[in-house]
């Protein structure tokens, strides 16, 4: 229950659940088209020391198959759990926090940050990326991002009335300049529309993690003030919503 569980708790747990069921973070309904992008972009740059943040079911392209890389997890319990199910020996676990990486200063080529930014200190995470890259290293990020036409952020907030570990996702715009701000450049990306069932998130998320008293806010009534909202963004139909997501390079910038 949310009343006896703090957000850091809350996160622990759903991505265990993640791991084990994956629904949002690794989802199978994405692994096809992302593996496949992830594995252009990773072979076109061949970066050689890489680090994905958390453990992603679902979330091993070819090319890291056959790399020696790391993964750093925020907490030590899911190392124990998802350390064994990975299928490739060239996994290495680091336990430690996203916002103060335990790592060194220009260590790696490329951090790979895969559905999970909307729900950790965005900011921390970049700064703290950028210090480990080496110069012109990549930052892979993939996840959701808002149209640009979203200006007021509708389905994000859609996102939180049923999600409780969720805070923000980023315009597409908005994601280039504050990546900008935190000093990377922005190289490529690749965009997907998947269609989601709603009953099915809120039913995942109320029931299948939390229990409904973890709700931050009566879906219903916003899907009845912004329908028309929804419908002209997302396409909307009472029952489905496309969901824009995107695979996106970014690059250390020169000093």
């Amino acid at each position: 229950m949310r009343g006896n569980m703090d957000r850091e708790e809350l996160i622990q747990n759903y991505l265990a659940g993640e791991f084990y069921q994956p629904f949002e973070v690794g989802a199978d309904f994405r692994k096809e088209k992302l593996l496949g992008t992830v594995d252009t972009f990773l072979r076109e740059y061949l970066p050689e020391k890489v680090l994905r943040l958390s453990f992603v079911k679902n979330f091993m392209p070819e090319y890291l198959k056959q790399k020696k890389h790391y993964v750093l997890e925020n907490y030590f319990e899911n190392i124990k759990l998802f350390l064994p199910d990975q299928g490739s020996d060239n996994v290495f676990a680091v336990n430690g926090s996203y916002s103060l990486m335990p790592l060194d200063y220009e260590k790696f080529d490329m951090v790979i940050c895969s559905d999970i930014l909307d729900m950790f200190d965005s900011i921390n995470i970049l700064e703290e990326s950028k210090r480990i890259l080496n110069p012109e290293g990549y930052f892979l990020f993939t996840g959701v991002v808002l149209p640009d036409a979203d200006i007021d952020g509708v389905y994000d907030d859609l996102i939180k009335c049923i999600n409780p570990v969720h805070s923000d996702y980023y315009l597409e715009t908005d994601l280039k300049t504050f990546a900008d701000l935190k000093g990377f450049d922005f190289i490529k990306s690749e965009k997907f529309i998947f269609r989601r069932n709603l009953k099915d998130m809120v039913s995942h998320y109320s029931k299948f993690y939390f229990g409904k008293d973890v709700m931050r806010g009566d879906h219903l009534a916003f899907l009845s003030e912004n329908e028309a909202l929804l419908a002209e963004l997302y396409g909307f139909d009472g029952e489905e919503i496309d969901e824009n997501y995107e695979v996106v390079l970014f690059r250390k910038k020169k000093l």
